[in-house]
């Protein structure tokens, strides 16, 4: 129940598309996370302006990247996220949330920020830029 209105709270903070991604997405997410025995991931909508914000970046930017802004931890900050952990997927040219968390599923690095247990909350978003879509999940965790 918790998570659900935790998802619920989330997804209104954002325009439509964005929170359909975002909802799909934590949920192909959660499903994975599940299956090893974790827990879902709570939508968070300080964590879904941290992964707009990057995901728009690097579209801006042509390039994926985990710089900006000072990096992850004062992105998160910024944009109000709470916990002391935090770990940041991104990628490009994948044209769905199933396509984008089968990608990070694929890759070492990217599957084990999914799969940890110390990261409990999370957002995806994406944006369009220079014909591409640039994908970014930020995650989070408490101290």
């Amino acid at each position: 129940m918790r998570f659900v209105l935790s998802l619920l709270l989330c997804l209104l903070a954002l325009p439509a598309a964005a929170r359909d991604v975002s909802a799909e997405a934590l949920a192909l997410a959660s499903r994975e996370r599940a299956a090893a025995g974790l827990p879902p991931l709570a939508a968070d909508p300080a964590l879904a302006r941290a992964a707009l914000d990057q995901a728009a970046r690097m579209a801006r930017r042509g390039r994926l990247g985990h710089d900006g802004a000072g990096g992850l931890g004062a992105r998160l900050r910024a944009a109000g996220a709470g916990g002391c952990r935090g770990a940041e997927n991104v990628g490009m040219g994948m044209h769905d949330p199933r396509h984008a968390v089968r990608a990070w599923m694929g890759s070492r690095g990217h599957r084990a920020n999914l799969m940890s247990p110390a990261m409990t909350r999370g957002a995806v978003a994406w944006a369009d830029g220079g014909g591409r879509r640039w994908w970014a999940m930020v995650l989070s965790g408490p101290c």
